[in-house]
């Protein structure tokens, strides 16, 4: 009976802990920007950006680049389970985000994006297409 209760005490704590640290750890979890960008969001370079029509502009200005990060960092994304999306539209726009050395993609459509080959639901907020619209207006041609 003695030995008993501290081994349950122990299992029990031991039990709490590895939940609380799954809970943490889980890439299903609600993740910031900066979390789910394979590049480092620091290093980039250069953004290009393709509009519903196919057009193509980009920018190399740091200013036009942090104001990218910074609207996508407003939100925090989910991963969705096995990627699955609820659609996927025909047309949508891409954003890219460039090193030097490496690039990452963005495809948003509603309240979804498509990052880097993984599918994420937004919190706090959504991405509004108009946003992009003035946004990609402010780039120029390539």
């Amino acid at each position: 009976m003695h030995i008993r209760i501290p081994f349950l005490a122990v299992l029990i704590i031991t039990i709490f802990q590895l939940t609380v640290y799954g809970i943490q750890n889980n890439e299903h979890s609600a993740k910031d920007f900066n979390e789910i960008m394979t590049v480092q969001l620091d290093n980039i370079t250069e953004i290009s950006m393709i509009d519903l029509s196919g057009e193509q502009r980009c920018t190399k200005d740091p200013k036009h680049i942090k104001a990218f990060v910074n609207y996508f960092n407003q939100f925090q994304y989910k991963r969705l389970r096995n990627d699955q999306t609820a659609f996927m539209p025909k047309r949508t726009m891409t954003i890219n985000f460039d090193t030097g050395d490496d690039i990452d993609f963005i495809i948003p459509y509603g309240n979804e994006v498509f990052i880097s080959h993984k599918t994420y639901s937004i919190r706090n907020g959504t991405i509004e297409q108009d946003e992009l619209l003035e946004m990609f207006l402010l780039l120029s041609h390539c």
